[in-house]
């Protein structure tokens, strides 16, 4: 069965598992207090996925693995966790030996994919990719680029299956109080940042002095406050 995941997962190899490229399923676990322990059959497809946000995504992930078990013939273990369990539960994982074939993690991007990949630790997935890159933003492909320090090259270890933004909101209200509107609002990133510095300005010489013109939430812990 494993020949059927080379392009995601080899045996022993941590890699990123794409929605549209493959669908699975077997037992589904919710949050375990270990998982280290390899399958009790080794055919399995250890697959570990982080839990959505709403159980739709979590029934929808559960569909595909079964679906595809039935088609295919195969077998598949699907474990869910919530994504700070996850985490922990890969690096203890890794440090045993005993990784998942298959890895679906919102945040793995920011600390562990690119040490794996470095590590040559993850299977190159460039030939999943490169038949459908067109469909794909540069930043998504540019996201799961990475260089391999034993093949000595830069290659896809991941699928991109999902794609978040930053808003940007304004108060209208204090726009216009400070004598500006939507329409004078800049298109371009540069001159657009320069612009709120004219508001707070306008608005400081009216007497705002507790209004900012650019206000940024940060957090340690978050991957949302940009």
């Amino acid at each position: 069965m494993r020949q059927l995941f080379r392009a995601i997962a080899l045996p022993s190899l941590l890699g990123l598992f794409a929605l549209f490229i493959i669908s699975l399923f077997v037992a589904c676990h919710s949050n375990p207090q270990s998982t280290i322990q390899a399958s009790s059959n080794d055919s399995q497809l250890r697959i570990w996925w982080s839990q959505g946000f709403l159980p739709l995504e979590n029934e929808a992930i559960q569909k595909i693995v079964s679906d595809w078990q039935n088609k295919s013939g195969s077998k598949a273990e699907l474990t869910l966790f919530t994504n700070d369990v996850l985490m922990k539960e890969v690096k203890i994982a890794l440090e045993a030996g005993k990784p998942p074939d298959l890895l679906f993690a919102r945040t793995i991007d920011y600390t562990l994919l690119p040490r794996l990949a470095w590590d040559n630790k993850l299977t190159d997935v460039s030939d999943v990719l490169e038949p459908v890159k067109n469909t794909y933003i540069p930043n998504a492909l540019a996201a799961v680029s990475y260089q391999n320090k034993i093949a000595q090259k830069r290659s896809y270890y991941a699928v991109p299956i999902a794609q978040q933004t930053a808003h940007i909101h304004y108060w209208q209200n204090s726009l216009e109080m400070a004598g500006f509107n939507s329409t004078n609002i800049p298109q371009d990133w540069d001159t657009f940042w320069q612009f709120w510095q004219k508001v707070q300005l306008a608005l400081r010489q009216q007497g705002q002095k507790d209004i900012s013109g650019v206000g940024l939430t940060l957090s340690p812990t978050a991957s949302d406050t940009f």
